[in-house]
């Protein structure tokens, strides 16, 4: 929602509105060429904290910003946009490791869904701008906050082997024990398998 909501806005600052699109693409350049390479030396949630906490620390500052300094209001966007792009780069990648190979394709779908509902809130959001300006950035930093501070439950999958089965996907940290998912999921493994040899 996020990233979208920064996309969308982006004509909406004040300035040049193609200097300020030319900008969010070079941003986006730049972030996605970065992101391939920290991806590979840094765990996934460390990424993705670290970008959406610096994303909501940046769009949580905008409303210090007097009305009279545009200048740094498009920067700060831009700063943060910067952060959640990252995130939306690795987030791709890390929620299908995550995913055991039996219920990969629906996961995959189920994140994807989750994206596409956030892209259709956010201009209803950015709507709200019309009254306060400052609220959407704040709507979207709280949940970018958030949303980081969530990603620090999940499992680093930096060089392992990606998940067959349900049983052999990582515990969330903190919340489902090991021995749970060994003890608990062979019949949901069982299940799975005989839909795919139905399926065939």
């Amino acid at each position: 929602m996020v990233f979208y909501g920064l996309s969308i806005n982006t004509s909406n600052l004040k300035g040049n509105i193609y200097l300020s699109c030319f900008f969010s693409g070079v941003v986006d350049t730049f972030v996605c060429i970065a992101a391939w390479v920290a991806i590979k030396r840094i765990q996934r949630q460390i990424i993705l904290f670290s970008t959406l906490m610096f994303t909501g620390i940046m769009l949580l500052v905008i409303q210090l910003v007097p009305e009279d300094m545009p200048v740094m209001f498009q920067v700060l966007v831009l700063i943060g946009k910067m952060g959640v792009s990252c995130s939306y780069s690795v987030n791709n990648l890390f929620f299908t490791e995550l995913i055991p190979t039996v219920v990969r394709n629906m996961g995959v779908g189920v994140n994807s869904t989750g994206a596409r509902i956030g892209s259709i809130i956010c201009p209803y959001l950015l709507y709200i701008g019309t009254q306060n300006k400052i609220l959407p950035y704040v709507v979207f930093g709280t949940v970018s906050i958030t949303a980081a501070a969530v990603s620090m439950l999940l499992p680093d999958t930096r060089n392992s082997k990606l998940p067959d089965l349900i049983s052999e996907a990582k515990a969330i940290r903190g919340y489902v024990p090991e021995k749970y998912l060994t003890k608990h999921l062979h019949y949901l493994n069982d299940h799975s398998a005989s839909s795919n040899n139905y399926n065939i």
